[in-house]
């Protein structure tokens, strides 16, 4: 964990951007918008808790349960009935953010073990970088190549190759963002239910990641919703509602996997923080949980048509091609035959003070044989029109730069 990691690397320009150089024109890192409507309903609702003082007390004098808090859980579980999943409180644990999630769930399922070293199986590049670096022991992670469908001219999908998932004894679990951080892709539910299916067939959950998607912040098409199942595992976070400084996320799992982490917890933690169970219980019982999840997705809208409308009026002159942006908040430029590595245009574009993410660190290690995988940028849409206009200018302006020297 102390070795150099990508995702440290992007939490340093996070932290810059954010709160030291508020010049730096930020279309890195996954920082939601700050949107003015949901943070009207954070004010209230936090307003209303600290006017409550035997709750003040509970709130800031009492450690909860190793699973969480014990009048959030029925409440979320009601809601989640809600939805379609089939849970009660015994399959829910509330966690210190989704990182720590998948922190503990990596290393109870993947990593050194009696049988031997068990792999985490991302189906399907590129992946969330921060699953790096997680694994005590040395990452243990076996990675497939999508298949890549060119849609237009300037418009691209990557595709589950299912030939290449290739699962043994040795494999302690799949795994999948979805939204997908960082391309936007939304995977086909077909596909999500064949992966549930192969993984069932060899005994290992199949953890998915929820950060983006259904039932919140929900920034994807309704009609793809995921729907937990028993066997699975799903990663819920609070950050993507516009929360990530409470750093809140809920594991949904089958009731024994669901206690180990919850033991795990008291271990490392000994419990989640009290603040964000306590909005997040307010947001629920009050329905103001299902007004979050309308107005943020129609936030993102116009922010996502913007970028590509700059990117595609920027660009004409050079091979590009943008993933199709089905949900979460980034859009995922591929630049055919870059003649420089993401990370060397990374770099230029950090001195001309606009930070994007590389997308080398985003495909684990493939990207040492697999150019496609030297050629991509990730771009957050959550800053203000002007910022990303300013931005997509200065990008392309060093991409056209680098593709006019190499002729």
């Amino acid at each position: 964990m102390a070795a150099p990691s990508a995702i440290a690397e992007l939490m340093r320009d996070l932290g810059e951007a954010l709160n030291t150089n508020p010049d730096l024109l930020f279309l890195g890192g996954g920082n939601p918008a700050l949107i003015p409507e949901a943070g009207d309903i954070f004010s209230r609702h936090l307003q209303a808790l600290l006017n409550d003082k035997a709750l003040v007390q509970r709130w800031l004098g009492v450690y909860q349960s190793p699973q969480g808090s014990e009048s959030l859980l029925p409440l979320l579980s009601q809601y989640l009935q809600d939805q379609g999943w089939p849970v009660s409180a015994k399959n829910l644990v509330v966690v210190n953010g989704g990182q720590s999630a998948f922190n503990r769930l990596f290393n109870l399922l993947g990593g050194p073990s009696v049988k031997g070293t068990q792999r985490i199986h991302l189906p399907m590049l590129p992946e969330y970088v921060g699953y790096r670096g997680q694994m005590i022991g040395g990452d243990a992670f076996a990675v497939s190549r999508p298949i890549i469908a060119l849609e237009s001219e300037h418009r691209f999908r990557y595709k589950l190759d299912r030939s290449a998932l290739v699962l043994d004894e040795h494999s302690g679990a799949l795994c999948l963002s979805r939204p997908t951080n960082p391309s936007a892709n939304v995977v086909d539910l077909e596909d999500v239910r064949w992966l549930e299916g192969e993984a069932k067939r060899w005994g290992i959950p199949m953890l998915v990641d929820c950060a983006y998607g259904a039932p919140f912040p929900n920034i994807m098409a309704p009609s793809q919703a995921y729907r937990w199942r028993p066997g699975s595992v799903a990663v819920l976070s609070a950050s993507k509602l516009g929360l990530p400084g409470l750093r809140t996320a809920v594991v949904v799992a089958d009731e024994e996997l669901a206690s180990l982490l919850a033991h795990v917890g008291a271990v490392e933690n000994l419990a989640s923080g009290n603040t964000g169970p306590l909005l997040l219980e307010s947001l629920i019982a009050s329905g103001d949980i299902h007004r979050l999840t309308q107005l943020i997705p129609e936030y993102y809208q116009p922010k996502r048509k913007l970028m590509l409308a700059l990117l595609d009026e920027h660009l004409q002159d050079v091979p590009y091609r943008i993933h199709g942006a089905d949900g979460a908040f980034f859009v995922w430029l591929w630049l055919p035959n870059l003649p420089v590595s993401a990370k060397v245009l990374y770099q230029r574009l950090k001195a001309r003070n606009v930070l994007v993410m590389a997308g080398n660190d985003f495909f684990f290690g493939e990207e040492a044989s697999w150019q496609h995988a030297r050629e991509c940028l990730r771009l957050n849409i959550c800053q203000s029109d002007q910022a990303m206009a300013e931005a997509v200018a200065i990008i392309a302006s060093e991409i056209k730069a680098l593709y006019s020297k190499a002729k």
